[in-house]
């Protein structure tokens, strides 16, 4: 129980004015404590954000590292397909069918092959000659 002396300066406008005051700190302290609160949540909702752009910003490396490795290949396959690189391959690849050609030449001319057993590997069978006379090296040379 308050003592009469306290009722009477809670009554006087001294002590309504400490009350105000009282009830003033109490509510500044309510909005300075949610104010705590919501900085709090704002900090961790931003920390969380730093977190998550972060993150991107590594993707975004790693992403642009694999671009850049995926570029230098492709260029690397173009040069490959480039009108340059296909006339060489293209100039190898013919020198290599004449060496072929060639050799197997010289090893039907050795081997004095009939026509028609040359004509029929030549053309699978289909347009072999009724020739089945053995060539010479000298014939040969003089198709």
């Amino acid at each position: 129980m308050t003592s009469l002396a306290e009722s009477y300066f809670w009554s006087t406008d001294e002590g309504q004015l400490l009350y105000n005051q009282r009830l003033q700190v109490v509510e500044l302290n309510t909005r300075n404590l949610n104010t705590q609160k919501q900085l709090l949540a704002r900090r961790q909702k931003l920390d969380e954000l730093r977190q998550r752009v972060q993150s991107v910003q590594e993707n975004l490396v790693s992403e642009h590292g694999r671009f850049v490795l995926e570029q230098h290949e492709l260029q690397n396959e173009l040069q490959h397909f480039s009108p340059d690189a296909v006339a060489e391959r293209r100039r190898a690849n013919e020198l290599s069918h004449r060496q072929t050609l060639r050799q197997c030449r010289q090893n039907l001319l050795q081997k004095q092959v009939p026509l028609s057993s040359f004509l029929s590997l030549c053309t699978g069978g289909a347009a072999a000659a009724a020739d089945d006379t053995t060539r010479s090296p000298e014939n040969v040379r003089a198709d």
